[in-house]
Protein backbone atom coordinates (compact mmCIF):
# COMPACT_ATOMS: atom_id res chain seq x y z
CA UNK A 1 0.00 0.00 0.00
CA UNK A 2 1.60 3.54 -1.31
CA UNK A 3 1.00 4.84 2.25
CA UNK A 4 3.33 5.60 5.13
CA UNK A 5 2.18 8.37 8.21
CA UNK A 6 -0.27 9.91 6.22
CA UNK A 7 1.76 10.18 3.59
CA UNK A 8 1.43 8.73 -0.18
CA UNK A 9 3.62 7.65 -2.03
CA UNK A 10 3.56 9.01 -5.51
CA UNK A 11 5.18 6.66 -8.43
CA UNK A 12 5.18 4.09 -5.78
CA UNK A 13 4.94 1.82 -8.49
CA UNK A 14 6.56 4.20 -11.60
CA UNK A 15 8.90 3.14 -14.14
CA UNK A 16 9.57 6.66 -15.71
CA UNK A 17 9.13 9.08 -12.66
CA UNK A 18 11.27 9.69 -9.85
CA UNK A 19 9.01 9.10 -6.22
CA UNK A 20 8.28 11.52 -3.95
CA UNK A 21 5.82 11.56 -0.53
CA UNK A 22 3.46 13.98 0.01
CA UNK A 23 1.79 14.68 2.92
CA UNK A 24 -2.08 14.40 3.37
CA UNK A 25 -2.41 17.29 6.18
CA UNK A 26 0.49 20.08 5.28
CA UNK A 27 1.02 19.10 1.54
CA UNK A 28 4.47 18.94 1.96
CA UNK A 29 6.38 17.22 -0.59
CA UNK A 30 10.25 15.50 -0.63
CA UNK A 31 11.35 13.68 -3.79
CA UNK A 32 12.96 10.77 -2.01
CA UNK A 33 16.23 9.30 -3.23
CA UNK A 34 17.31 6.13 -4.40
CA UNK A 35 18.73 4.61 -1.46
CA UNK A 36 15.61 6.70 0.65
CA UNK A 37 13.04 5.06 -1.37
CA UNK A 38 14.62 1.81 -0.56
CA UNK A 39 14.37 2.28 3.27
CA UNK A 40 10.61 3.30 2.57
CA UNK A 41 9.65 0.16 0.92
CA UNK A 42 10.96 -1.74 3.49
CA UNK A 43 9.55 0.91 6.30
CA UNK A 44 5.93 -0.06 4.75
CA UNK A 45 5.92 -4.06 5.01
CA UNK A 46 6.83 -3.54 8.75
CA UNK A 47 4.22 -1.05 9.44
CA UNK A 48 6.01 -0.18 12.84
CA UNK A 49 9.07 2.34 13.69
CA UNK A 50 9.37 0.06 16.88
CA UNK A 51 10.97 -2.61 14.23
CA UNK A 52 12.57 -0.25 12.30
CA UNK A 53 16.67 -0.93 11.43
CA UNK A 54 18.98 1.70 12.57
CA UNK A 55 18.88 3.22 8.84
CA UNK A 56 15.37 3.18 9.04
CA UNK A 57 14.73 4.69 12.32
CA UNK A 58 17.09 7.39 11.52
CA UNK A 59 15.07 8.64 8.60
CA UNK A 60 11.50 8.17 10.14
CA UNK A 61 12.99 10.30 13.04
CA UNK A 62 14.71 12.56 10.24
CA UNK A 63 10.90 13.09 8.55
CA UNK A 64 8.97 13.37 11.82
CA UNK A 65 11.37 16.17 12.78
CA UNK A 66 10.84 18.19 9.39
CA UNK A 67 6.84 16.85 9.37
CA UNK A 68 6.64 15.16 6.28
CA UNK A 69 5.85 12.02 8.47
CA UNK A 70 2.77 12.73 10.99
CA UNK A 71 1.66 10.10 13.27
CA UNK A 72 -2.05 9.28 13.24
CA UNK A 73 -1.74 10.86 17.22
CA UNK A 74 -0.49 13.72 16.26
CA UNK A 75 -2.51 14.61 12.90
CA UNK A 76 -5.58 14.44 15.26
CA UNK A 77 -3.89 16.99 17.40
CA UNK A 78 -3.54 19.36 14.34
CA UNK A 79 -6.80 18.49 12.90
CA UNK A 80 -8.46 19.83 16.08
CA UNK A 81 -6.20 23.03 16.47
CA UNK A 82 -7.76 23.73 12.40
CA UNK A 83 -10.97 22.97 14.02
CA UNK A 84 -10.20 25.81 16.81
CA UNK A 85 -9.13 28.16 14.82
CA UNK A 86 -11.99 28.60 13.03
CA UNK A 87 -10.15 27.54 9.84
CA UNK A 88 -13.62 25.32 8.81
CA UNK A 89 -15.88 28.13 9.33
CA UNK A 90 -17.79 29.58 6.66
CA UNK A 91 -18.01 33.30 6.49
CA UNK A 92 -21.20 33.83 4.42
CA UNK A 93 -24.17 32.16 3.26
CA UNK A 94 -23.84 33.10 0.16
CA UNK A 95 -21.34 32.97 -2.97
CA UNK A 96 -18.90 36.03 -3.28
CA UNK A 97 -20.34 36.47 -6.72
CA UNK A 98 -22.80 34.87 -8.83
CA UNK A 99 -20.88 33.10 -12.27
CA UNK A 100 -23.17 30.74 -13.52
CA UNK A 101 -24.03 28.31 -16.59
CA UNK A 102 -26.67 28.83 -19.00
CA UNK A 103 -28.01 25.35 -20.84
CA UNK A 104 -29.62 27.24 -23.86
CA UNK A 105 -30.56 24.23 -25.74
CA UNK A 106 -29.57 20.30 -25.52
CA UNK A 107 -30.20 19.80 -29.25
CA UNK A 108 -27.23 19.17 -30.85
CA UNK A 109 -25.97 18.85 -34.93
CA UNK A 110 -23.67 16.09 -33.67
CA UNK A 111 -24.36 12.28 -31.91
CA UNK A 112 -21.62 11.47 -29.94
CA UNK A 113 -21.53 7.94 -28.64
CA UNK A 114 -20.43 8.93 -25.50
CA UNK A 115 -22.91 12.43 -24.80
CA UNK A 116 -24.14 12.27 -21.19
CA UNK A 117 -27.18 13.77 -22.62
CA UNK A 118 -27.50 12.27 -25.59
CA UNK A 119 -31.08 10.21 -24.48
CA UNK A 120 -32.20 13.45 -23.59
CA UNK A 121 -31.59 15.55 -26.69
CA UNK A 122 -34.58 16.40 -28.50
CA UNK A 123 -37.03 15.66 -24.74
CA UNK A 124 -36.50 19.33 -23.37
CA UNK A 125 -37.09 22.91 -25.28
CA UNK A 126 -34.86 25.25 -26.48
CA UNK A 127 -34.60 28.59 -24.14
CA UNK A 128 -36.18 31.50 -25.12
CA UNK A 129 -35.96 34.97 -23.62
CA UNK A 130 -38.62 34.17 -21.22
CA UNK A 131 -36.36 32.06 -19.97
CA UNK A 132 -33.64 34.60 -19.67
CA UNK A 133 -35.50 36.73 -18.13
CA UNK A 134 -36.74 34.00 -15.10
CA UNK A 135 -33.23 33.40 -14.38
CA UNK A 136 -33.10 37.41 -13.87
CA UNK A 137 -35.83 37.17 -11.65
CA UNK A 138 -34.26 34.23 -9.72
CA UNK A 139 -31.56 36.53 -8.85
CA UNK A 140 -33.79 39.27 -8.12
CA UNK A 141 -35.51 37.10 -5.84
CA UNK A 142 -32.81 35.12 -4.04
CA UNK A 143 -29.51 37.12 -4.05
CA UNK A 144 -28.27 38.65 -0.85
CA UNK A 145 -26.86 41.43 -2.94
CA UNK A 146 -28.04 42.89 -6.13
CA UNK A 147 -25.04 44.62 -6.92
CA UNK A 148 -23.15 40.97 -7.01
CA UNK A 149 -26.08 40.21 -9.72
CA UNK A 150 -25.18 42.83 -11.77
CA UNK A 151 -21.89 42.71 -11.56
CA UNK A 152 -21.85 39.17 -12.40
CA UNK A 153 -18.01 38.47 -13.71
CA UNK A 154 -18.86 35.15 -15.61
CA UNK A 155 -21.34 33.22 -17.16
CA UNK A 156 -20.70 29.68 -19.08
CA UNK A 157 -23.14 29.34 -22.51
CA UNK A 158 -23.10 25.42 -23.15
CA UNK A 159 -26.05 22.80 -24.76
CA UNK A 160 -26.20 20.68 -26.47
CA UNK A 161 -24.53 22.93 -29.07
CA UNK A 162 -25.43 26.80 -28.83
CA UNK A 163 -24.17 27.64 -32.62
CA UNK A 164 -27.15 24.56 -33.89
CA UNK A 165 -29.04 27.49 -35.00
CA UNK A 166 -29.83 31.13 -35.13
CA UNK A 167 -32.82 31.50 -33.04
CA UNK A 168 -30.67 30.08 -30.14
CA UNK A 169 -27.27 32.20 -31.15
CA UNK A 170 -29.55 35.20 -30.53
CA UNK A 171 -30.00 34.61 -27.56
CA UNK A 172 -26.43 34.85 -26.59
CA UNK A 173 -26.73 38.42 -27.31
CA UNK A 174 -29.64 38.88 -25.20
CA UNK A 175 -27.78 37.39 -22.22
CA UNK A 176 -25.87 40.32 -22.33
CA UNK A 177 -28.74 42.63 -22.63
CA UNK A 178 -29.27 41.64 -19.23
CA UNK A 179 -25.94 41.10 -17.49
CA UNK A 180 -23.62 44.22 -19.81
CA UNK A 181 -20.80 43.73 -17.75
CA UNK A 182 -20.49 40.01 -17.59
CA UNK A 183 -18.10 37.78 -20.15
CA UNK A 184 -18.81 34.63 -21.53
CA UNK A 185 -17.22 31.05 -22.07
CA UNK A 186 -18.77 29.57 -25.01
CA UNK A 187 -18.74 25.57 -25.63
CA UNK A 188 -19.43 24.35 -28.75
CA UNK A 189 -18.61 21.55 -31.25
CA UNK A 190 -17.13 24.29 -33.86
CA UNK A 191 -19.11 23.09 -36.74
CA UNK A 192 -21.09 26.29 -37.25
CA UNK A 193 -18.90 28.80 -35.51
CA UNK A 194 -17.52 30.17 -38.87
CA UNK A 195 -21.74 30.48 -40.16
CA UNK A 196 -22.42 32.65 -37.06
CA UNK A 197 -19.15 33.95 -36.51
CA UNK A 198 -20.89 38.01 -37.15
CA UNK A 199 -23.08 37.33 -34.37
CA UNK A 200 -20.61 35.79 -31.74
CA UNK A 201 -19.94 39.31 -29.29
CA UNK A 202 -16.42 39.37 -29.24
CA UNK A 203 -15.43 41.99 -26.98
CA UNK A 204 -17.29 39.91 -24.06
CA UNK A 205 -15.63 36.65 -24.64
CA UNK A 206 -13.68 35.41 -22.09
CA UNK A 207 -13.17 31.71 -23.88
CA UNK A 208 -14.49 29.59 -26.09
CA UNK A 209 -14.10 25.76 -25.25
CA UNK A 210 -14.42 23.39 -29.20
CA UNK A 211 -14.19 19.41 -28.50
CA UNK A 212 -11.52 17.97 -30.73
CA UNK A 213 -11.00 13.82 -30.27
CA UNK A 214 -8.19 13.83 -33.00
CA UNK A 215 -6.98 14.01 -36.80
CA UNK A 216 -10.26 14.33 -38.95
CA UNK A 217 -10.92 10.75 -39.47
CA UNK A 218 -11.04 10.18 -35.80
CA UNK A 219 -12.80 12.75 -34.68
CA UNK A 220 -15.67 12.53 -37.54
CA UNK A 221 -16.16 8.98 -36.73
CA UNK A 222 -16.43 9.34 -32.89
CA UNK A 223 -18.86 12.38 -33.59
CA UNK A 224 -21.11 10.90 -36.25
CA UNK A 225 -21.16 7.13 -35.52
CA UNK A 226 -21.99 5.15 -38.59
CA UNK A 227 -22.25 7.82 -40.74
CA UNK A 228 -20.80 9.27 -43.34
CA UNK A 229 -20.23 13.13 -43.31
CA UNK A 230 -18.72 15.66 -45.21
CA UNK A 231 -15.31 15.99 -44.29
CA UNK A 232 -15.84 20.12 -44.64
CA UNK A 233 -16.98 19.71 -41.46
CA UNK A 234 -13.56 19.43 -39.57
CA UNK A 235 -11.97 21.87 -42.01
CA UNK A 236 -14.76 23.98 -40.27
CA UNK A 237 -13.71 23.72 -37.32
CA UNK A 238 -10.03 23.98 -37.44
CA UNK A 239 -10.48 27.28 -39.70
CA UNK A 240 -12.63 28.44 -36.69
CA UNK A 241 -10.24 27.48 -34.46
CA UNK A 242 -7.71 29.67 -35.98
CA UNK A 243 -9.82 32.74 -36.56
CA UNK A 244 -10.83 33.21 -32.86
CA UNK A 245 -7.20 32.88 -32.38
CA UNK A 246 -6.30 35.35 -35.11
CA UNK A 247 -8.66 38.02 -33.09
CA UNK A 248 -7.40 37.15 -29.50
CA UNK A 249 -10.39 35.19 -28.25
CA UNK A 250 -8.46 32.41 -25.88
CA UNK A 251 -9.67 28.51 -27.25
CA UNK A 252 -9.52 25.35 -25.36
CA UNK A 253 -9.60 22.33 -27.12
CA UNK A 254 -11.15 19.52 -25.05
CA UNK A 255 -10.37 16.07 -26.02
CA UNK A 256 -12.53 12.99 -24.63
CA UNK A 257 -9.71 10.29 -24.48
CA UNK A 258 -10.87 6.45 -24.21
CA UNK A 259 -9.54 3.24 -25.39
CA UNK A 260 -10.57 3.48 -28.81
CA UNK A 261 -8.31 6.83 -29.57
CA UNK A 262 -5.90 7.30 -27.09
CA UNK A 263 -3.39 5.98 -29.73
CA UNK A 264 -3.82 9.14 -32.01
CA UNK A 265 -3.40 11.95 -29.45
CA UNK A 266 -0.14 12.65 -30.26
CA UNK A 267 -0.78 12.79 -33.92
CA UNK A 268 -3.52 15.69 -32.68
CA UNK A 269 -0.74 17.18 -30.90
CA UNK A 270 1.74 16.88 -34.05
CA UNK A 271 -1.13 18.67 -36.00
CA UNK A 272 -2.16 20.93 -33.96
CA UNK A 273 1.03 22.61 -34.10
CA UNK A 274 1.58 21.76 -37.80
CA UNK A 275 -1.28 24.20 -38.30
CA UNK A 276 0.44 26.95 -35.82
CA UNK A 277 -2.80 26.42 -33.56
CA UNK A 278 -0.68 25.10 -30.52
CA UNK A 279 1.94 27.94 -30.83
CA UNK A 280 -0.38 30.79 -29.56
CA UNK A 281 -0.07 31.86 -25.68
CA UNK A 282 -4.23 31.99 -25.09
CA UNK A 283 -4.81 28.17 -26.52
CA UNK A 284 -4.87 25.33 -24.12
CA UNK A 285 -5.84 21.67 -24.38
CA UNK A 286 -7.69 20.10 -21.58
CA UNK A 287 -8.29 15.91 -21.58
CA UNK A 288 -11.24 14.22 -19.95
CA UNK A 289 -12.76 10.60 -19.92
CA UNK A 290 -16.46 9.07 -20.26
CA UNK A 291 -17.88 9.61 -16.55
CA UNK A 292 -20.47 7.12 -14.61
CA UNK A 293 -21.07 8.85 -11.41
CA UNK A 294 -22.84 5.93 -9.97
CA UNK A 295 -19.70 4.02 -10.48
CA UNK A 296 -17.07 3.31 -7.53
CA UNK A 297 -13.99 5.04 -9.40
CA UNK A 298 -16.65 7.78 -11.68
CA UNK A 299 -15.75 5.63 -14.77
CA UNK A 300 -17.81 5.14 -17.83
CA UNK A 301 -16.71 1.27 -18.10
CA UNK A 302 -18.46 0.88 -21.38
CA UNK A 303 -15.27 3.28 -22.71
CA UNK A 304 -12.81 2.74 -19.80
CA UNK A 305 -12.68 0.23 -17.67
CA UNK A 306 -9.80 0.87 -14.76
CA UNK A 307 -7.28 -1.01 -16.99
CA UNK A 308 -7.98 1.09 -19.77
CA UNK A 309 -7.48 4.13 -17.51
CA UNK A 310 -3.84 2.70 -16.32
CA UNK A 311 -2.74 2.25 -19.98
CA UNK A 312 -4.14 5.61 -21.25
CA UNK A 313 -2.38 7.41 -18.80
CA UNK A 314 1.05 5.30 -18.81
CA UNK A 315 1.19 6.36 -22.18
CA UNK A 316 0.28 9.80 -22.23
CA UNK A 317 3.20 10.10 -19.42
CA UNK A 318 5.80 8.05 -21.73
CA UNK A 319 4.67 10.90 -24.26
CA UNK A 320 5.18 13.84 -21.70
CA UNK A 321 1.76 14.83 -22.38
CA UNK A 322 -0.30 15.36 -18.65
CA UNK A 323 1.32 14.93 -15.22
CA UNK A 324 -2.28 14.43 -13.72
CA UNK A 325 -5.10 11.89 -13.27
CA UNK A 326 -8.03 10.84 -15.43
CA UNK A 327 -9.60 9.64 -12.29
CA UNK A 328 -12.63 12.81 -11.44
CA UNK A 329 -11.66 12.37 -7.50
CA UNK A 330 -8.17 12.50 -8.20
CA UNK A 331 -8.35 16.57 -9.34
CA UNK A 332 -7.95 18.26 -5.59
CA UNK A 333 -5.03 15.83 -4.84
CA UNK A 334 -3.29 16.49 -8.02
CA UNK A 335 -4.37 20.05 -7.58
CA UNK A 336 -2.63 20.46 -4.53
CA UNK A 337 0.49 18.35 -5.39
CA UNK A 338 0.93 20.96 -8.99
CA UNK A 339 1.08 23.73 -6.20
CA UNK A 340 4.39 26.13 -6.08
CA UNK A 341 6.97 24.46 -3.91
CA UNK A 342 7.00 26.48 -1.00
CA UNK A 343 3.11 27.56 -1.01
CA UNK A 344 1.36 26.57 1.82
CA UNK A 345 -1.25 24.26 1.51
CA UNK A 346 -4.92 25.54 2.90
CA UNK A 347 -6.65 22.60 4.15
CA UNK A 348 -10.12 22.89 3.04
CA UNK A 349 -13.10 20.66 3.96
CA UNK A 350 -16.01 20.79 1.48
CA UNK A 351 -15.62 19.69 -2.64
CA UNK A 352 -17.24 22.40 -4.26
CA UNK A 353 -18.43 25.13 -3.20
CA UNK A 354 -22.53 24.24 -1.00
CA UNK A 355 -22.53 28.58 -0.71
CA UNK A 356 -25.96 29.71 -2.05
CA UNK A 357 -26.33 30.95 -5.63
CA UNK A 358 -22.51 29.62 -6.06
CA UNK A 359 -22.30 28.43 -9.94
CA UNK A 360 -25.59 27.36 -10.17
CA UNK A 361 -26.54 25.81 -13.97
CA UNK A 362 -29.95 26.83 -15.44
CA UNK A 363 -30.88 24.26 -17.68
CA UNK A 364 -33.39 24.11 -20.57
CA UNK A 365 -35.67 22.14 -18.78
CA UNK A 366 -36.38 25.06 -16.25
CA UNK A 367 -34.43 23.28 -13.38
CA UNK A 368 -31.49 24.75 -11.67
CA UNK A 369 -29.05 22.48 -10.74
CA UNK A 370 -25.56 22.56 -8.46
CA UNK A 371 -23.45 21.33 -11.13
CA UNK A 372 -22.53 21.13 -14.49
CA UNK A 373 -22.77 17.57 -15.13
CA UNK A 374 -26.25 18.00 -15.74
CA UNK A 375 -27.89 14.20 -16.42
CA UNK A 376 -30.94 12.60 -15.23
CA UNK A 377 -32.38 15.32 -12.80
CA UNK A 378 -30.00 14.54 -9.99
CA UNK A 379 -28.50 17.98 -8.42
CA UNK A 380 -31.63 19.24 -8.71
CA UNK A 381 -31.49 22.38 -6.00
CA UNK A 382 -34.59 24.60 -7.36
CA UNK A 383 -36.43 25.92 -10.54
CA UNK A 384 -36.54 29.16 -12.70
CA UNK A 385 -38.91 28.24 -15.08
CA UNK A 386 -42.21 28.69 -15.31
CA UNK A 387 -41.98 29.10 -11.30
CA UNK A 388 -38.98 30.25 -9.42
CA UNK A 389 -37.80 28.19 -6.38
CA UNK A 390 -35.01 27.77 -4.17
CA UNK A 391 -35.43 23.89 -2.62
CA UNK A 392 -34.16 24.66 1.39
CA UNK A 393 -33.56 21.03 2.25
CA UNK A 394 -31.20 20.80 -0.82
CA UNK A 395 -29.50 24.17 -0.44
CA UNK A 396 -28.78 23.47 3.78
CA UNK A 397 -27.69 20.22 2.59
CA UNK A 398 -24.94 21.72 0.12
CA UNK A 399 -24.27 24.46 2.59
CA UNK A 400 -23.49 22.35 5.82
CA UNK A 401 -21.79 19.44 3.90
CA UNK A 402 -18.37 19.11 5.36
CA UNK A 403 -15.97 16.12 6.06
CA UNK A 404 -16.36 17.26 9.68
CA UNK A 405 -20.19 15.76 9.52
CA UNK A 406 -19.78 12.56 8.31
CA UNK A 407 -17.72 9.95 10.93
CA UNK A 408 -15.87 8.07 8.17
CA UNK A 409 -14.58 11.37 6.69
CA UNK A 410 -13.56 13.07 9.74
CA UNK A 411 -11.72 9.88 10.61
CA UNK A 412 -10.05 9.35 7.16
CA UNK A 413 -6.57 10.24 6.31
CA UNK A 414 -7.79 10.96 2.81
CA UNK A 415 -10.40 13.82 3.34
CA UNK A 416 -8.30 17.03 2.09
CA UNK A 417 -7.46 15.43 -0.88
CA UNK A 418 -10.85 13.90 -1.23
CA UNK A 419 -13.08 16.29 0.70
CA UNK A 420 -15.78 13.55 0.75
CA UNK A 421 -16.41 13.42 -2.79
CA UNK A 422 -18.01 14.92 -5.72
CA UNK A 423 -21.63 15.75 -4.48
CA UNK A 424 -23.89 14.74 -7.84
CA UNK A 425 -21.78 11.76 -7.05
CA UNK A 426 -23.26 10.97 -3.93
CA UNK A 427 -26.27 11.62 -4.77
CA UNK A 428 -25.99 9.53 -8.12
CA UNK A 429 -24.90 6.98 -5.35
CA UNK A 430 -27.56 7.43 -3.10
CA UNK A 431 -24.81 7.56 -0.58
CA UNK A 432 -23.27 10.30 2.12
CA UNK A 433 -20.05 9.82 0.83
CA UNK A 434 -17.83 9.07 -2.53
CA UNK A 435 -14.59 8.08 -1.95
CA UNK A 436 -13.81 7.68 -5.32
CA UNK A 437 -10.22 6.39 -6.15
CA UNK A 438 -9.28 6.81 -2.16
CA UNK A 439 -11.17 3.93 -1.48
CA UNK A 440 -8.93 1.83 -4.42
CA UNK A 441 -5.39 0.67 -3.28
CA UNK A 442 -4.63 -0.19 -7.02
CA UNK A 443 -5.21 3.24 -7.85
CA UNK A 444 -3.62 4.54 -5.08
CA UNK A 445 -0.53 2.70 -5.69
CA UNK A 446 -0.20 3.74 -9.38
CA UNK A 447 -0.23 7.20 -8.67
CA UNK A 448 1.93 9.17 -10.92
CA UNK A 449 3.41 12.55 -11.13
CA UNK A 450 6.54 14.05 -12.49
CA UNK A 451 7.93 16.00 -9.36
CA UNK A 452 9.96 18.19 -11.39
CA UNK A 453 6.99 19.75 -13.75
CA UNK A 454 6.01 21.30 -10.13
CA UNK A 455 6.36 24.76 -10.24
CA UNK A 456 8.99 25.81 -7.92
CA UNK A 457 9.55 29.55 -6.44
CA UNK A 458 12.77 28.05 -4.79
CA UNK A 459 15.13 25.82 -6.08
CA UNK A 460 14.27 23.19 -3.06
CA UNK A 461 13.59 19.78 -3.44
CA UNK A 462 12.19 19.76 -0.09
CA UNK A 463 8.89 21.89 0.62
CA UNK A 464 9.07 24.56 3.96
CA UNK A 465 5.59 23.87 5.86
Amino acid sequence: MADIYNNLIINWKSTKYQPFLFNLVNGRRHLLSDDEMSLIVSMVEKQSHALYSGEELSLYNKFISNKQFMTDESRAVIESKMIESGLFVQQSAYADDYSFSIELTRRCNMSCSFCYVKDQAFSKPCMTEAHIDAIYKFFETYADDMSKVNGTPLIRVTGGEIFENEKIIDLIAYILKKWPKTKLILFTNGVNVLKYYNKIPLQNISKVCISLDGIQDIHLARRFPNKKVDVNIYTNIIRAIKKLLEDNIPVKITTVLDKDNYLDYENLQNFLKNEKISQYSIYENTLHSTFDLKNPLEINEDFNNKNDMFTIQKYLREKNIISYSLFLSSAKLYELMLRPLNERMIPEYQRCSGQLLSKYVFACDGNIYFCNCVKDGDGIIGSFYPDISLNKNTADFHLNRSIWNHELCAACKYKFVCLGGCPLSVIAKHSDIACGIFADEEVLDNLEMNFFHIPAKKAESEEVS
